[in-house]
């Protein structure tokens, strides 16, 4: 079919008319033509493909480094927007201690950042340093990790947990699970861990669970005073878990309570005290059970 028109004015009305349905047109075929939309390609809180650690040729994989070293970092899996202007991405690190000691903004995919670890000044901190990749758009982030140690001195940072009831009754026999875990960044040597026998409880058995050997000494079973463990040491990452035993006085009442605190050291420098010990207390019910039999061995 021709089109014919018969005045200039007319022509324009029909150019116009034609330019928008064209638009139009190519405004709702886009996506399909092109992919989907950029909001909805990146759904939100969507993963971040990766964060890769190397060395400071970007090319050698590596996670420990000491002070003073370039670390690179690459991140990849979220495609510059068109409109990078207005869509930015960024790449933090933070110090042990977590607050965040350099940002760079993210431009490419995959990018690759270098970044050199303080040997000087308030960040210059072994440990475990992160590196996070953050998409400020969506929120969406990927994480890593790598440890930084001191050239000439060995730090460690012990971490004591302690699992048990929260409520007691009196003549229960109760466990709880004692866990010393060395988080880095050098071995810890000649580690020592200390527990409390619970007030209102006395001794009954200690397992050792897994992890390097410790020579345990304790109280005689029913007696009270402390439980003294000794190793020769965690490397970083490794820990030692132990099983406890103990029986609640028959004697004690209700809103009593049934407390004990635990502590590990060792011979290595500390970087981070206050994890090293811990206090755990149940509080103890009623009624007063009466006679229990004597528990189970360990």
């Amino acid at each position: 079919m021709t089109m014919q028109f018969t005045s200039k004015l007319t022509r324009t009305k029909a150019l116009a008319l034609f330019t928008l349905v064209a638009a139009a047109c190519g405004a709702l075929s886009a996506p399909h033509l092109f992919g989907p939309s950029h909001a909805a390609a990146r759904e939100e809180g969507s993963p971040i493909e990766a964060v890769q650690v190397y060395a400071g040729d970007c090319v050698t994989p590596q996670t420990v480094f000491y002070l003073g070293d370039v670390v690179c970092v690459s991140a990849g899996g979220f495609p510059a927007p068109p409109d990078a202007a207005e869509y930015y991405r960024r790449i933090s690190y933070a110090a042990p201690n977590l607050n965040v000691v350099e940002t760079t903004t993210v431009s490419n995919d995959p990018q690759f950042d270098r970044f050199r670890i303080p040997d000087t000044g308030d960040f210059a901190l072994p440990g475990t340093w992160r590196v996070h990749a953050v998409d400020i758009e969506t929120n969406a982030r990927a994480d890593a990790k790598f440890t930084v140690r001191h050239p000439l001195t060995r730090y460690t940072d012990l971490n004591v947990w302690k699992v048990g009831p929260d409520v007691v009754l009196p003549g229960d026999k109760v466990i709880y699970q004692l866990a010393v875990k060395n988080n880095g960044p050098d071995s810890a040597i000649s580690i020592e861990l200390a527990e409390e026998v619970p007030t209102n409880a006395y001794f009954y058995g200690l397992r050792q669970t897994g992890g390097s050997l410790f020579d345990c000494k304790t109280p005689s079973q029913w007696e009270r005073g402390q439980i003294y463990c000794y190793g020769r040491g965690l490397k970083p990452g490794e820990s030692a878990t132990f099983d406890v035993y103990y029986v609640i006085d028959k004697y004690a009442r209700e809103g009593d309570t049934c407390e004990g605190a635990t502590k590990a050291t060792s011979s290595t420098e500390e970087l981070h005290a206050p994890d090293n010990a811990t206090l755990y207390a149940a509080n103890i019910g009623g009624p007063d059970p009466g006679e229990q039999p004597p528990p189970e061995e360990p």
